[in-house]
């Protein structure tokens, strides 16, 4: 766990994120991970993913809807958002589970300014990042307070839950594509 999962952090909110995050903040709890460091790989992953996907969306928008026609619909979906609530939004989509990942594809597409959305992007992927791993260092205190006598499967069970839930993001970027 100390070896590889701080990649893990960082790999699964490259591509899809609060799963892994909370697993992350959970393994912090339970020693295996610092949280402060969780926080800033997953600051660091988030940021990256969705800086890519804002530069993919600016340069090849079109291109990309044209080539992955099912994505047309969830950036159909993130467009009333953005013109009802535009830096708010841009701000906090990470929380939205189903529209997260296309999110910066979908406001590079509509002209969001790229300035914004780095200033942005930094802001709202750090209180992400610090907010779902704490969730999941607290879980890790409520779930040891409720189960106290578990300890010894909960690692077992938090690399399984890592590694499932980075095979379900690949297998669902993979379809997507």
């Amino acid at each position: 766990m100390s070896t590889y999962g701080y990649l893990a952090v960082f790999l699964g909110t490259l591509l899809e994120g609060e799963t892994v995050l909370l697993l992350g903040g959970y393994a912090a709890h339970r020693g295996h991970l610092s949280l402060p460091l969780v926080m800033v790989v997953a600051f660091a992953g988030s940021l990256l993913g969705d800086q890519t996907m804002f530069w993919l969306g600016h340069r090849y928008g079109r291109r990309i809807l044209t080539r992955w026609p099912g994505l047309e619909p969830r950036v159909a979906r993130v467009k009333p958002l953005l013109d009802r609530f535009g830096n708010v939004f841009a701000l906090i989509f990470r929380f939205f589970y189903g529209i997260r990942n296309v999110t910066p594809l979908a406001m590079s597409i509509g002209g969001f300014p790229p300035r914004r959305f780095l200033a942005l992007n930094v802001l709202g992927a750090g209180v992400w990042a610090a907010v779902v791993s704490t969730v999941g260092y607290v879980f890790g205190e409520a779930a040891e307070a409720a189960l106290p006598h578990t300890h010894h499967y909960q690692l077992v069970g938090l690399v399984a839950g890592i590694f499932a839930v980075m095979i379900f993001a690949i297998v669902r970027r993979v379809k997507t594509s």
